[in-house]
């Protein structure tokens, strides 16, 4: 099944309208499966081997919630859809530290996934490499270079659809 169509593409990169929304008729659950499905396909379509969705990495004091693992990579996603803004928060800062051991626990770099609104909010707050314009973002990037140096990463969502797009 092709879960890319126009109306994905606008939910992922804010254009127009989007089935995608949560409301009263897509509970928080469906919600998810949603999105992680549409990135499991972006992902299948650009020929990474899906190893697991949707699991628990369990560690003697905590069990994290992970969306998708691949042969190199575990990815978690951070979705916030666009009619959703007011819930965007800077809880994103917390991923890092939250899945901190999961590139140690996995053997696996972590990408964080920032979709929709929550790519724009993550675009604001500094974390992607292009986002660093000037001097502003300078503690920004010293923290995120370390996060790099554990092999965290923070990826947008529209840079998967775009390499999906280019290979179509």
């Amino acid at each position: 099944m092709n879960y890319i169509t126009k109306d994905v593409e606008n939910w992922i990169t804010g254009v127009g309208y989007s089935k995608f929304k949560k409301d009263k008729k897509h509970n928080e659950l469906e919600y998810k499966e949603n999105i992680v499905n549409i990135v499991k396909y972006l992902l299948e379509t650009l020929s990474y081997d899906i190893k697991n969705t949707e699991f628990i990495i369990n560690n003697e004091n905590y069990s994290l919630n992970l969306d998708i693992e691949t042969d190199d990579v575990i990815w978690k996603i951070v979705s916030v859809g666009w009619y959703d803004k007011e819930d965007i928060k800077e809880d994103i800062f917390n991923i890092p530290m939250l899945y901190s051991d999961i590139p140690n626990i996995s053997g696996k770099k972590l990408n964080i996934l920032s979709i929709a609104a929550q790519e724009e909010a993550s675009d604001r707050l500094g974390l992607f490499d292009d986002s660093y314009n000037s001097d502003n973002y300078m503690n920004r990037k010293n923290i995120i270079n370390i996060f790099k140096s554990m092999n965290i990463h923070f990826v947008r969502g529209s840079t998967l659809l775009n390499q999906y797009l280019e290979n179509k």
